[in-house]
């Protein structure tokens, strides 16, 4: 991964390792650089080791940007924001989480904005935008 940054101007890191994880439904990364994306979100460590936002200021939350092999994938708040209701209202969870690893694992947050696929043959990753899904009633 080229670089990760927010709001295309905080540099989170740059020549990253990152692996695709349809089986994880977060976004991990080493715990430096998710703490960098955190803060640069406003978010705010809760017992449990979760982050939270503000719901109400969800629409004025920065995009956080992935570089790939030169082409930019951007999350919007509304993609890298978990939306979950407790007993209190609304909550809103940020869904990068910091791990003692070395590299990014883009789980489905990432994969439910691009769709993938896997050249194992060519030993490469394709990604475009994926469709909204389809209403039905």
């Amino acid at each position: 991964m080229d670089s990760v940054s927010v709001d295309g101007g905080i540099l989170v890191c740059s020549k990253c390792q990152a692996v695709i994880d349809t089986g994880l439904s977060i976004i991990a990364g080493p715990a430096v650089a998710v703490a960098k994306i955190q803060k640069a979100v406003g978010a705010v460590e809760q017992s449990g080791g979760e982050y939270t936002v503000d719901c109400d200021k969800l629409a004025n939350l920065p995009d956080v940007n992935f570089v790939l092999g030169g082409h930019s994938f951007k999350l919007t708040p509304n993609e890298y924001i978990l939306k979950e209701t407790d007993s209190k209202g609304a909550v809103c969870i940020s869904a990068f989480v910091g791990k003692q690893w070395s590299l990014f694992v883009l789980g489905d947050v990432f994969l439910r904005v691009y769709y993938s696929v896997f050249d194992l043959g060519n030993g490469r990753i394709g990604f475009a935008k994926s469709l909204p899904p389809l209403l039905t009633q």
